[in-house]
């Protein structure tokens, strides 16, 4: 495995909150989880995330490996397409404040998502239109 480009990943106190109140919600015990939700739904967006997203202060910390799990590949790749597009200097700082904003403004979507109780709850919508538009027979 190469090194990743992202060793630490802090995460300000009011994305800890948010969290907290994800994890109460789903029921999904570790904070690395609903960040890759949040990291992916962020993704989602065509907009550039903005300074916005900053929080000064740092209560929770992951390492690369912690957040991507079993795919680092994947969202290493998924993350350097994304810069590319919104800072096409690849530095690691870029890297890592874009990593950060994203799961910071992701992890604020997912909050805000009042029926969310699991990953079903973000997918189900298009998942639904995708089967109702292949019909039962296709």
């Amino acid at each position: 495995m190469s090194t990743p480009l992202v060793d630490v990943i802090r995460l300000g106190p009011a994305t800890k909150i948010r969290l907290t109140t994800l994890k109460r919600r789903t029921g999904v015990e570790n904070w690395n989880v609903l960040c890759r939700w949040a990291f992916c739904l962020s993704l989602n967006d065509g907009d550039p995330v903005g300074e916005r997203h900053d929080e000064v202060g740092v209560s929770i910390e992951m390492t690369w490996k912690t957040f991507a799990g079993d795919s680092p590949d994947l969202y290493e790749a998924l993350l350097v397409c994304r810069v590319a597009e919104e800072a096409p200097e690849l530095h690691t700082t870029t890297v890592t404040t874009l990593l950060r904003r994203h799961i910071t403004r992701g992890v604020s979507r997912l909050v805000g998502t009042p029926d969310l109780d699991s990953i079903v709850g973000l997918v189900s919508p298009q998942l639904g239109d995708m089967c109702l538009a292949k019909g039962p027979h296709n």
